[in-house]
């Protein structure tokens, strides 16, 4: 099985192999996680709430694959492929990957043992290994980055939204979303961040795919009402909002952000519903991406040239 067609990772705004011309050997940015090459399998949420990594594609795998409210969970790779009817990972040996969703048996909507009712979302990330999951290879190079002491938060990733299908419209939402989020722990004030950056979304309107970014919101304000925990905060963000364009079927889109003005003005924001407003308390504790799919939907995308790195 071969990759897509896709570009050579661009020149970002940060150096990772040589030195950065006018940067001192201290100030040069340092990657949070290692690259994402090989991946463990996390067992879905809608087939079951707690369970170890299983079938990795790479014993010595530092990432995983998230599989959240799927209707099945992904067999154990074999040659880099792992697939069923209702989603499909694939590895290449360049360390790209294919990520596919298949919503044909979704539900319309989901029931959470909160009482809470919602829309059938069904995810498909990869993410990297960390102290969550300390007895497997770790994915953390470094020390969480203090959003109090850091000038810059460097974020790169390349993505090719290969294929998107709608077999039907029978559910009130229909639709697909790509994209890169940031985890922001605050120990001590018992608060979490989820910062979402949605990459593209495709939607069926007016008999036909159309591409769109809507406006940024808060999609949690201190309290989950799927879980019920507390101190839950979620924002979606769009790639608009650093001046870029959506991700489009077929295109390749290479994005490199610095992400610190964007979540230190959203915290800023938060205040307004309690979250702590000391950013030396605010650290880098995870990263994630990929796809998220509602109704019956068929998407297929392609991912590579990630790096999230720190310039004190």
């Amino acid at each position: 099985m071969t990759p897509p067609t896709h570009l050579p990772i661009p020149t970002v705004l940060f150096c990772v192999l040589a030195p950065c011309v006018g940067l001192t050997q201290t100030a040069r940015p340092s990657d949070l996680f290692t690259p994402p090459a090989e991946f463990w399998l996390r067992p879905g949420t809608g087939v079951t709430t707690a369970g170890d990594f299983y079938g990795p594609s790479s014993p010595s795998a530092t990432w995983a694959v998230s599989q959240w409210n799927t209707p099945e969970n992904l067999p154990p790779f074999k040659d880099g492929d792992s697939r069923n009817g209702s989603a499909h990972v694939h590895v290449y040996p360049d360390h790209s990957y294919t990520l596919e969703q298949n919503g044909q048996v979704l539900s319309c909507d989901r029931n959470y043992a909160t009482g809470f009712k919602d829309v059938h979302e069904f995810d498909l990330f990869v993410s990297p290994n960390n102290a969550q999951k300390a007895q497997y290879p770790q994915a953390v190079t470094d020390a969480p980055a203090m959003l109090g002491t850091i000038k810059h938060l460097y974020h790169r990733i390349t993505l090719q939204p290969v294929s998107v299908q709608v077999m039907d419209t029978a559910c009130p939402v229909t639709r697909t979303i790509f994209l890169t989020s940031v985890t922001l722990g605050d120990p001590s004030a018992k608060q979490t961040l989820f910062y979402q950056l949605r990459l593209g979304i495709v939607e069926p309107r007016n008999g036909r795919l159309v591409t769109t970014l809507p406006q940024p919101f808060w999609f949690a304000k201190g309290h989950d009402q799927r879980s019920g925990s507390r101190g839950y905060y979620g924002y979606d963000d769009s790639v608009t909002s650093y001046g870029d364009a959506a991700a489009r079927v077929g295109a390749i889109s290479a994005f490199s952000l610095d992400l610190l003005p964007r979540l230190t003005a959203i915290i800023r924001e938060g205040a307004a519903s309690g979250m702590d407003q000391d950013l030396s308390h605010w650290v880098v504790h995870g990263t994630y991406h990929g796809e998220i799919i509602w109704g019956h939907i068929h998407t297929r995308t392609h991912w590579s040239g990630f790096a999230l790195a720190e310039e004190e």
